[in-house]
């Protein structure tokens, strides 16, 4: 952390610690709810607990901290934007969240106590079939790719740089969170061997 806030000063002269503080804080606080949560047995509704699991994910977090390290020149109107946090973020940690889901509620080790948004929304519509739930879900995760979209088109207050870092943090979550029966990640894996085979190749070893 101190290192991170040591490059931005480095960088432009700009410190925003406060803004990094109350990144941070929300982030711990979320952290805290859902302890309680599990400490008390209580059970959230479902949009509840999506509400707060968009926060755990971390990625509000990440990117802000991206958006210090590849924004030069940051403005006090950028740095409003970010403690509110925009769209353009809440719709990369709304997918992140969204395929996490999906890989902890097909997790057979966590033995129900990471929470799982599938599981509420299923107890909270009597009759709806797993498969029913996973694909509203996914719906969501549409849903979100379309505002994020939006988001990114002009005019957009953000930079294109900060802006490809907000999709491509999106784009990374199905590589990382979509198990097999096995609890593999067969797509990472797959992506990882094509484009060390590219690697290889361009520096001659294939």
């Amino acid at each position: 952390m101190k290192s991170v806030t040591r490059f931005i000063k480095n960088m432009d002269g700009t410190l925003l610690t406060p803004l990094r503080k109350q990144c941070w804080a929300r982030f711990c606080n979320a952290f805290l709810l859902e302890a309680k949560w599990l400490a008390t047995g209580h059970l959230p509704k479902a949009e509840e607990y999506l509400e707060n699991a968009i926060v755990t994910t971390g990625a509000h977090v990440a990117l802000a901290h991206a958006f210090f390290l590849v924004d030069q020149g940051i403005t006090k109107r950028e740095g409003d934007l970010l403690a509110k946090i925009p769209g353009i973020i809440s719709s990369a940690a709304n997918i992140v969240c969204q395929w996490d889901d999906l890989g902890s509620a097909k997790d057979e080790n966590q033995e129900g106590r990471d929470g799982s948004y599938v599981n509420l929304y299923i107890k909270e519509h009597l009759g709806i079939s797993v498969q029913g739930a996973r694909e509203h879900v996914m719906q969501i995760i549409l849903d979100a790719w379309k505002r994020l979209n939006q988001e990114s088109c002009p005019p957009n207050p953000f930079s294109p740089c900060f802006t490809k870092v907000c999709l491509n943090g999106a784009r990374m979550a199905p590589l990382m969170y979509n198990y097999d029966e096995h609890q593999n990640l067969p797509a990472l894996e797959e992506h990882v061997q094509v484009n060390a085979a590219r690697k290889l190749s361009y520096l001659g070893y294939l």
